[in-house]
């Protein structure tokens, strides 16, 4: 049973986030928060287009929570908590 709830749950984590930039940049944001510049910098040879591009992404599936304080760039990145 818990094999089976374990399987669910990893192949469930593969449909949600998909390839190896979303779980770079899911991963890069557990030690909390970044600016946009920051996050590109973390992650190295993402461009700015592919790093956007997945940024949006994750926040429509609510598993990163874009914020622009004062309405003003830059933006902030933040990991949504599941539990």
């Amino acid at each position: 049973m818990i094999d089976d709830v374990q399987k669910y749950l990893a192949e469930m984590t593969v449909k949600l986030i998909g390839d190896r930039w979303k779980m770079q940049i899911i991963q890069t944001l557990m030690d909390g928060t970044k600016r946009f510049g920051e996050l590109k910098k973390s992650l190295g040879d993402i461009t700015q287009k592919v790093l956007t591009s997945n940024l949006r992404v994750l926040e429509e599936k609510g598993l990163v929570i874009g914020t622009n304080p004062q309405n003003q760039q830059p933006m902030y990145y933040t990991q949504q908590n599941m539990f």
